[in-house]
């Protein structure tokens, strides 16, 4: 199918209702390319382009706010690195929920608390590491598996500044 695509159209194409693709419109996100005689919205292939970016940033947690931004030529990779920082703290919020449950519906102690970086640092240096032992530790998990790392820091709770850091600090 190619267009030009009335509003059903569209919204059978990329699988979202007509009310929210006039939603979209309302709030400036996404505008007809053109108006049949009759009044009709129609739309082309830069729009349809357009919609999908819109629902892909959408999938990924974005605020349409900053989806508008982005489709307008915001920075995705500082978007990117602000919704993970989001997610980890979320993470890091439902993990303590979590053991507050547990405790709840067991009656047991709760949980133990997930190690942040002082408990690594305090943990290493019990076992005889100095700083540079450390950033060798660092420098070869970078190495071996960089996702695994990047992953690692941020379940520490570290901001994205903090991370790109010390990856940048660890790369080969």
């Amino acid at each position: 199918m190619s267009g030009p695509y009335t509003i059903g159209q569209l919204a059978r194409a990329c699988a979202v209702s007509r009310t929210a693709l006039l939603y979209y419109e309302k709030v400036g996100l996404l505008l007809p390319a053109a108006r049949s005689d009759a009044g009709y919205r129609r739309y082309g292939e830069a729009e349809l382009t357009r919609l999908r970016r819109l629902l892909a940033y959408r999938d990924a947690g974005l605020p349409l706010a900053t989806i508008g931004a982005l489709l307008d030529g915001g920075d995705l990779a500082k978007a990117a690195a602000g919704r993970l920082d989001e997610i980890g703290r979320d993470i890091a919020q439902l993990r303590d929920q979590q053991r507050v449950l547990a405790s709840l519906a067991t009656g047991a102690v709760p949980l133990p608390a997930a190690m942040d970086k002082e408990s690594w640092s305090a943990l290493f240096r019990a076992v005889g590491m100095d700083e540079e032992a450390m950033r060798n530790w660092h420098r070869l998990f970078e190495h071996n598996n960089p996702a695994a790392h990047e992953a690692f820091l941020r379940q520490l709770g570290l901001d994205s500044v903090a991370v790109a850091r010390i990856r940048a600090d660890s790369a080969p």
